[in-house]
């Protein structure tokens, strides 16, 4: 003769298995995102010690080889992030735009951002050039979206 199952008992069972499942799909989710979403340091960084301004060379590479510049823009204009990313914290190039009205006073305004880098990085040719697309063509679709966004406010 078959045992009786209860169903209580087997919902129980399913629901934390489903919890489970869910919880690690989200960590998984989660964990890919960060490994790759491209790192910046802010233009007035300052690294007091050792551990301050470091990125895994891998990941950051990895991160720039898989970026859609225009789409981050896209998601750092919606988000109220309006910094343009410069080439180097000193004396920053803006690539890809001209240095116009609309990036002097969004730079004086907000600062900029640069792309994260070691020195490692810093003498990979790959991603020397990688970051100069990546700068150009995010630059490019901010500059569009902030130009586009002050000529509709205007009246």
């Amino acid at each position: 003769m078959l045992g009786v199952i209860h169903f209580p008992e087997i919902a129980m069972i399913r629901t934390t298995s489903l919890y489970v499942l869910l919880a690690g799909i989200f960590l998984a989710l989660a964990g890919c995102h960060n490994a790759n979403k491209v790192v910046f340091w802010p233009h007035d960084s300052v690294k007091k010690t050792a551990s301050d301004l470091t990125i895994n060379d891998e990941r950051q590479l990895g991160a720039i080889k898989n970026a859609k510049p225009e789409t981050d823009a896209e998601r750092a204009w919606a988000s109220g992030d309006l910094r343009f990313i410069g080439d180097r914290f000193v004396m920053a190039r803006f690539q890809g735009i001209p240095y116009d009205s609309v990036v002097h006073e969004t730079v004086e305004r907000n600062g900029f951002k640069v792309i994260a880098y070691s020195d490692a990085l810093r003498n990979n040719a790959e991603f020397i050039g990688l970051k100069k697309n990546y700068e150009e063509e995010y630059n490019k679709r901010l500059h569009t979206l902030a130009t586009n966004g002050l000529t509709q406010r205007k009246p």
